[in-house]
C-alpha cells in the first residue's frame, strides 16, 4: 500500500480529467501469428539448432538491455498536457529519483517514463530480464492514487527505446510492393549487440552477397526479410483462404537453406511439437507503411474482409 506521503503527492491531480487520453503502458511489439514462434517472444525454449544465418563476426561484450517504467501513455496535444502533470507529481514522490522522470511524444503519441534499469542475464533462458529494483519502482507507481483513482495502474516495464541503426533505404518501410518474406527475428542476447544492430548486419552481409535484404526495428524485436512481392503472392481458394505461397515465393524459400526458416538471431531453431522435431519455416509479412507489422495468413486461414483488417482484430 501506499505511504500517507504518496498519496498526498498526487492529490492534487484528483481532479483530472484521465479518461480518454490514457492508452496503458504497452509497447508497440512485431509478432508473428497463427503458429510461428513469435518474434522476440523469448518463451518458446529451443532444443537444438542447425543451419540458419551467418553471424558476420559479432561480439557484445558486456551489452545488456536497459529497462525503463513506461508510466502512461496518452495521445494528442490534451494527452501531451496531462503527461506533463503527471510527470511533475511523480518528480514529487519522496523515495522516487526526479531526474528519473521522462515525458517524451512521438508523433501523436506522449508517454512518460521513469528510470533507467540495467538487465539481468538468464543463461538458462538466453536472454536478459529486469533487475529487481526496476519491480519495486513498478510496484511503487502501480499503488500511488490519485483521490479514487490509480493513474498508473497499468504501468509496465519496457525495453528503452534506442536509436535506430543502419542505411535508411534498407528500412523495410521503404521497400517496394506488399509482402516480404521474414527469414529471422533479433533481440537482445547475452553475448550480441543491440538487437537493432545484428539485424542491420545480418542486412549488410545479405545485401553484400546481392541479397535483396531488409531490416525493420522495434524497441523490443527487429526483423530481417529478403524480396518484395505484390497481393499475388499469396494463394487463395473460392472461400478465401490461403492454400500457399506464389511460386516465386517458394523459389525464394528455396534458393538458399537460411530462407527456408525463420530463425531467432541469425539460428535455426528446432523445436519438439507432438514428439516432433520442427523448424518455424519462412513467413510472408506485410511491408508496412506504418510503425507495426502483421503477418498474412497462413494456409488455410480465412482472409480479413475489407471491413475488418488484421490491425483491427
Amino acid at each position: 500500500m501506499p505511504g500517507r506521503s504518496k498519496m498526498r503527492t498526487l492529490a492534487a491531480l484528483a481532479g483530472c480529467a484521465l479518461g480518454g487520453w490514457i492508452l496503458g503502458g504497452c509497447a508497440e511489439t512485431v509478432g508473428p501469428a497463427s503458429g510461428q514462434p513469435a518474434a522476440g517472444s523469448k518463451t518458446a525454449a529451443a532444443v537444438g539448432r542447425s543451419g540458419g544465418l551467418k553471424l558476420p563476426g559479432l561480439g557484445g561484450g558486456g551489452y545488456a538491455t536497459i529497462y525503463t517504467i513506461q508510466c502512461m501513455e496518452t495521445r494528442g496535444p490534451e494527452g501531451a498536457r496531462m503527461v506533463e502533470l503527471m510527470a511533475k507529481g511523480l518528480r514529487n514522490v519522496q523515495g522516487l529519483d526526479p531526474k528519473l522522470v521522462r515525458a517524451e511524444t512521438s508523433g501523436t503519441v506522449n508517454r512518460l517514463y521513469y528510470g533507467a534499469y540495467k538487465g539481468q542475464a538468464r543463461r538458462d533462458a538466453d536472454q536478459f530480464t529486469p533487475p529487481q529494483a526496476a519491480r519495486d519502482d513498478l510496484a511503487t507507481i502501480r499503488s500511488m492514487a490519485s483521490g479514487q483513482m490509480q493513474p498508473f495502474q497499468l504501468a509496465t516495464i519496457v525495453e528503452m527505446p534506442t536509436p535506430d541503426p543502419g542505411p535508411p533505404e534498407w528500412d523495410l518501410r521503404k521497400a517496394p510492393g506488399v509482402y516480404s518474406l521474414q527469414i529471422t527475428y533479433c533481440f537482445d542476447k547475452p553475448g550480441l549487440p543491440n538487437h537493432k544492430e545484428v539485424a542491420v548486419e545480418i542486412c549488410k552481409s545479405l545485401r553484400q552477397e546481392g541479397e535483396e535484404a531488409w531490416y525493420l526495428h522495434n524497441d523490443r524485436v527487429s526483423v530481417v526479410t529478403v524480396g518484395h512481392f505484390d497481393e499475388s503472392a499469396i494463394e487463395t481458394n473460392a472461400q478465401g483462404q490461403v492454400v500457399g505461397y506464389s511460386p516465386a515465393v517458394v523459389a525464394l524459400q528455396n534458393k538458399r537453406e537460411a530462407f527456408k526458416y525463420n530463425s531467432e538471431c541469425g539460428s535455426k531453431i528446432v523445436r519438439v511439437i507432438g514428439g516432433k522435431r520442427t523448424a518455424a519455416t519462412s513467413v510472408l509479412i506485410r511491408i508496412p507503411r506504418e510503425p507495426t507489422n502483421e503477418q498474412p495468413q497462413r494456409p488455410g486461414q480465412q482472409l480479413p474482409s475489407k471491413t475488418n483488417p488484421p490491425g483491427n482484430r
